[in-house]
């Protein structure tokens, strides 16, 4: 989006540049840590406790942080700046058309067509075209489109839509603040149903009106969360460890816990962001560029991709499988990586739409 020259120098810009590569490690690698058993090479993998134990790990630092933050910075950029008008806004939205609709559109057909090739008969027995146009905003089964990524950008499109009322109401600094806290609310009551479209849609609006509402009211981010620092830093790693032990005795508290520390996750990763681009950091352009593609390319190869890495190293102890997970991890960002820069390289065009030009 176009901000002016002083906010794209500012530290706030130049932090906020550099989360995006570590948050898309961060969503990966929540989808990759599963401990659901499979098959590869006609093993039965059952992972044990080694990889329960990472999975779990992962599960309580490291899931729902890097969505809640993303969604929060976009509705900080959708906002830097303080001022919105009709002209302002209808530009804003027709970027949106290409940094968004167009690749949401795209991924999901990729992933689509990835799902025919490799199961056609079992893929297309007894599915509709209706069922399979339904896919690219939720498919049949969850609240996910056919590339389950796309739930993100789908949501960030919702609120994008949803821009002018929460507008006009956020102009009001503390009676729109009140209805953020109402809407948090509502988002920790309705979080432990995890992956339903109430709880997708509920918390995708909370974060982006609250990084919207930071923009028009306090827009030095750096500053503002400077202050929380250290709170925020100790919190972090007690609300983790209490999600470790609540998530095998409780799933539903600890969803609860989940969502309420997320209003300390987002003020700390941003807050290291910024003091690392003060410290003269800057985003690596290659990582920033090739984000958009890992993330949205990622969900679609995942499952044929861990099957293959099992059938090639055959792990036989729990140890070597909790280690093989971790070079699966380092293998497919790796692979994703490539892709891209060859893409990039050989097909410019089609790696500038599959990313929005990003």
């Amino acid at each position: 989006m176009s901000v002016g020259n002083s906010f794209r120098d500012s530290i706030t810009s130049r932090g906020l540049a550099l989360v995006r590569w570590p948050l898309v490690m961060c969503i990966v690698a929540v989808h990759v840590f599963a401990d659901s058993p499979f098959v590869a090479g006609g093993i039965d993998y059952t992972p044990g406790t080694a990889v329960s134990a990472l999975t779990l790990f992962v599960r309580a630092f490291l899931s729902e942080n890097g969505v809640a933050t993303f969604f929060f910075i976009s509705g900080f950029l959708f906002m830097a700046g303080g001022q919105l008008d009709k002209t302002k806004y209808r530009s804003k939205v027709g970027r949106r058309v290409h940094s968004l609709l167009v690749p949401y559109m795209l991924w999901n057909l990729i992933a689509l067509l990835y799902f025919l090739v490799l199961v056609w008969h079992s893929a297309t027995d007894g599915v509709d075209i209706a069922g399979w146009l339904g896919g690219f905003v939720m498919s049949r089964h969850s609240a996910m489109p056919h590339d389950p990524a796309m739930w993100f950008i789908r949501d960030l499109m919702l609120c994008v839509v949803a821009v002018p009322p929460m507008y006009v109401l956020m102009k009001h600094k503390w009676p729109s603040l009140a209805v953020l806290c109402l809407m948090f609310a509502v988002c920790v009551c309705i979080f432990p149903a995890s992956g339903s479209y109430a709880q997708l849609v509920v918390s995708a609006l909370v974060f982006f009106f609250w990084g919207m509402w930071m923009a028009m009211h306090y827009p030095d981010l750096a500053g503002v969360f400077r202050r929380v620092f250290v709170p925020c830093l100790v919190l972090y790693p007690l609300l983790g460890g209490l999600l470790m032990v609540l998530y095998p005795a409780n799933e539903s508290m600890a969803m609860v816990v989940k969502c309420l520390s997320l209003i300390v996750v987002v003020p700390l990763v941003v807050d290291i962001a910024c003091w690392c681009a003060g410290r003269g950091m800057v985003a690596n352009r290659f990582l920033t560029g090739a984000a958009f593609f890992v993330f949205a390319s990622h969900c679609i190869v995942l499952f044929h991709f861990k099957v293959l890495v099992f059938y090639l190293v055959q792990p036989r102890s729990e140890a070597a499988m909790a280690l093989t997970f971790v070079c699966m991890y380092v293998l497919l960002l790796g692979f994703l990586l490539g892709t891209f820069a060859i893409l990039k390289r050989v097909f410019p065009a089609i790696a500038n739409l599959l990313t929005g030009k990003r």
